[in-house]
């Protein structure tokens, strides 16, 4: 799946209308999961906004052919994908990807992360397991100016 977004991006960055210099990826639950996954290997994606899977633990991620999940935990990623910004969504009462391995994840990240402060957006919203996108627009637009 990781591959085939790569490939995707290989034909729309051909297309005059888009701008290489302003790729960004979002992503909800297993899409968030493709999101911290394919920008940790691609760094043509300059923005991301994982939304609600973030854990303290092993990364949810994409099964390989063989049927194994990443082996890389969230912080891990996140590191990989630093100082490209990033604006992770958390719902407060998400039943799937519990509040308080979220903020533990993030708090671990901060640590590791080399961009700046204000590129590593955490926003835990009153809300379960859903995207905000009136929060992610904001960023996008502040991080992807042409």
């Amino acid at each position: 799946e990781v591959r085939k977004i790569q490939l995707a991006l290989d034909v729309l960055l051909k297309r005059k209308e888009v701008d290489p210099k302003r790729v960004a990826m979002i992503g909800l639950s297993y899409g968030c999961a493709l999101t911290l996954h394919t920008a940790a290997l691609d760094p043509r994606i300059r923005v991301t906004a994982p939304s609600c899977c973030l854990r303290d633990g092993p990364a949810a991620a994409p099964s390989d052919s063989s049927g194994r999940m990443s082996i890389l935990s969230s912080p891990e990623l996140i590191s990989l994908i630093s100082p490209r910004p990033m604006h992770v969504q958390a719902g407060m009462k998400d039943n799937l990807v519990p509040i308080e391995g979220a903020r533990r994840a993030i708090a671990a990240s901060r640590d590791s992360y080399r961009g700046s402060p204000e590129s590593l957006e955490f926003v835990d919203f009153d809300g379960g397991h859903e995207f905000r996108g009136a929060d992610v627009w904001p960023f996008l637009r502040r991080h992807l100016k042409p």
